[in-house]
């Protein structure tokens, strides 16, 4: 698909933060082609201007993990060339006032976190609902199937026009303002994690410090520690009480007969409860198991894309070569990536399908697990003090 208008200006996230930023180059994997603006384009004051091909092909510092993803070489505005870079759409924003009043504000949220040493109410979640608005295609389609809830209506109005827009270049103003519409969806993070947030990344972006990997316990482990801890509790205080029994006790006084006939009643009625409380818990087992492994594979499809700092994705790249492309991230990250997967999943969410119901079970369960790791708090995440 050749690239018809190059989007000079755009704005562009650089780890949970939006900058100003201008487009040298759009890399199309379908064709194989680098595309630039064009020099003798008189637009100068347009945020699009003519694009044309060059020779170039497939970019030589291009990463590997971008070969089959549209992206973008960027400079931010004001920063050295040296922090030029090739970044995914998801990462990009059209120049917009909407996207103008969404990177002040993420730029408010991290002064006040830098200066009070922690979020203000809300603060990660305003920060994460924002940064991860234009990221959501990472992951889109990859949720379970019991959670995703298709709209054969939404796919006759925007199914196709929305796939052929997946598929494009240009920097759509009417895919961002979808986005916007999308409602919100509301996730409580508890303040002590928040507090986790903030030092993560100071730690990272101003100490200029990586976490060792592997980490000792990584999300996986996280994982089955909270099944095995949490499942049990909650079929034992979720399952219907076998003994709120509807049937009647049999009369005294009765006939031999009336009271054998009763009794087979109610071996009857037992047996059907016992079925009741094991498809019961076998259900809610079964959606547990689901949401787990939706937050896995949530992380494991999402890391590369949103939940990483620059510069911690030489150390991103080190780790796929050293233990193979195939590898599960978490089986190698932790605690606090898993995290900022969690302060991104409202807008995640909010651009998926599913319907209120799904949304508000699901909602329930990823905040259970964030009471989880705040119980945790102590074993699970870094001392960077």
């Amino acid at each position: 698909m050749a690239l018809k208008t190059f989007p000079v200006r755009c704005l562009a996230f650089h780890g949970p933060m939006l900058y100003e930023a201008k487009t040298l180059k759009i890399y199309d994997p379908e064709t194989k082609t680098t595309y630039v603006k064009d020099a003798e384009s008189t637009s100068t004051h347009s945020e699009h201007s003519p694009a044309i091909a060059t020779d170039e092909g497939v970019p030589e510092d291009l990463p590997d993990d971008m070969a089959d993803k549209i992206a973008y070489f960027i400079h931010y505005k004001g920063w050295k060339a040296t922090w030029d870079e090739w970044v995914s759409q998801e990462r990009v924003l059209a120049f917009t006032e909407e996207n103008l009043r969404t990177k002040k504000r993420l730029m408010q949220l991290a002064n006040d976190a830098a200066t009070k040493k922690k979020m203000a109410n809300g603060g990660a979640n305003a920060l994460a609902q924002a940064a991860a608005m234009a990221m959501a295609a990472a992951a889109n389609g990859e949720t379970p199937n019991s959670l995703k809830r298709k709209d054969a209506a939404s796919k006759d109005d925007h199914g196709g026009r929305s796939a052929k827009r997946g598929r494009g270049i240009d920097l759509d103003l009417e895919k961002e303002e979808y986005y916007i519409q999308k409602p919100e969806v509301m996730l409580t993070v508890p303040d002590p994690l928040k507090a986790e947030l903030v030092d993560d990344w100071e730690y990272i972006t101003k100490e200029k410090k990586l976490i060792t990997l592997p980490r000792k316990v990584t999300v996986n482990d996280i994982l089955a520690a909270y099944r095995d801890s949490v499942l049990p509790k909650r079929l034992a205080t979720s399952a219907p009480n076998p003994a709120s029994s509807s049937s009647s006790p049999p009369p005294s006084g009765g006939s031999n007969t009336h009271s054998t006939s009763n009794a087979n009643n109610n071996d009857s009625s037992s047996t059907s409860k016992n079925k009741s409380i094991s498809m019961f818990a076998g259900s809610e087992a079964e959606i547990f198991d689901e949401i787990i492994n939706g937050i896995r594979l949530y992380f494991d499809r999402g890391l590369g894309n949103i939940l990483l700092y620059r510069n911690e994705r030489s150390q991103y790249q080190s780790i796929k070569k050293k233990y193979g492309e195939n590898t599960r991230m978490s089986d190698i990250y932790g605690p606090e990536h898993l995290l900022r997967l969690f302060v991104s999943f409202p807008a995640l969410i909010a651009q998926t399908n599913m319907d209120q119901q799904s949304i508000a079970v699901l909602r329930e369960h990823l905040e259970d697990f964030l009471r989880y790791l705040v119980e945790n708090r102590s074993k699970l995440f870094l001392n960077k003090s």
